[in-house]
């Protein structure tokens, strides 16, 4: 089936604002998100971070759109820099990446920056379009170029990208939701759950009403089944008494920095080496100044060349974490 293009609905690039019927402003998925506190939070990071990023996520965008597309494009690519001015950007690695690894994809890209609505509430480009090897079935990928996948946010844009896409295209159905990522030489693809349609109108609902929204609140799984009774009041004995020794531990090793202390102090004055006592000796650590990489400080300044260059992936077995009850 041929997809609809909504032509009541114009995106303003410039000032990225959707309007319908040229009157109409319609809020964008981002921005709905970011309302109604469904967006990952990045108030702790500098703006002008936050801003090159843009940048090269923009960059890497319109690179990958090309390809898709079968345009021409250039690489360095010149984009704004969000603060007035513009950042140029190579994205080779990213382009070349994101080949490899459509090579194992079994869908087709056949729409970039597709753009969806309600003709109500709300608009947005949806980045990546696919059809499958199933008539009138697609799937719907969205580029990410963040160090880290934010997957609650991801599932709730694309699920508001899929209800929109099947409200303007009757009988298409939508079969997956990923999330590319693509970082300078590495691209995966993850899928994510889709929300309930119900939740999508809802939150859409939130918004046109003028109401915040409130996310349905998730089960809590129980240990019920997992171990036995007995297995668990056992384990709440052992936690509760490895926490109390644990704070013994502490309260020790307390008492005994505050005496190494004024040892050292005693020690340093009098120019002594060693300090014999009853069962052994103290040795007097002289003081000293360390050099190390303030990578905080790189991340900041630099954080491409922090990102390509000082940063490693280790992978990790997961965990569990006690939290006691207080009395």
């Amino acid at each position: 089936m041929e997809l609809i293009q909504n032509d009541r609905v114009i995106f303003n690039e410039l000032t990225h604002t959707y309007f319908l019927d040229k009157k109409k402003k319609l809020i964008g998925v981002t921005s709905l998100m970011k309302k109604h506190g469904l967006s990952p939070d990045y108030s702790d990071i500098d703006p002008h971070v936050l801003n090159h990023a843009a940048a090269r996520g923009t960059a890497v965008h319109k690179t990958l759109e090309a390809y898709d597309n079968h345009l021409m494009f250039v690489t360095p690519i010149t984009v704004s820099d969000n603060e007035g001015g513009t950042a140029t950007f190579d994205t080779t690695q990213e382009l070349e990446a994101y080949k490899r690894a459509m090579l194992n994809y079994d869908g087709g890209v056949i729409a970039s920056e597709y753009l969806v609505s309600d003709n109500d509430v709300v608009a947005s480009s949806i980045d990546k379009v696919a059809e499958t090897n199933e008539e009138g079935v697609y799937d719907l990928l969205d580029i990410k170029t963040t160090s880290t996948l934010h997957v609650d946010a991801l599932t709730w844009q694309l699920s508001i990208y899929a209800y929109l896409f099947e409200l303007q295209n009757p009988g298409a159905k939508v079969r997956r939701l990923i999330g590319v990522r693509v970082r300078d030489d590495s691209c995966t693809l993850t899928d994510v759950e889709r929300m309930p349609a119900e939740e999508v109108k809802k939150l859409i609902a939130s918004e046109k009403n003028g109401l915040p929204y409130c996310p349905p609140k998730k089960e809590q799984p129980e240990l019920d089944g997992l171990i036995t009774k007995d297995q668990m009041d056992a384990l709440i004995a052992d936690e509760n008494r490895l926490a109390e020794a644990e704070a013994k531990v502490k309260a020790i090793k307390a008492r005994i920095d505050e005496i190494h202390a004024k040892i050292a102090q005693y020690m340093g004055d009098n120019k002594l080496d060693k300090l014999p006592f009853d069962g052994g000796w103290y040795t007097y650590v002289k003081p000293s100044v360390t050099t190390s990489l303030d990578s905080a400080r790189l991340k900041k300044d630099m954080p491409d060349v922090y990102n390509k260059y000082y940063t490693k992936r280790s992978e990790r077995k997961g965990y569990v974490k006690v939290n006691l009850k207080s009395e």
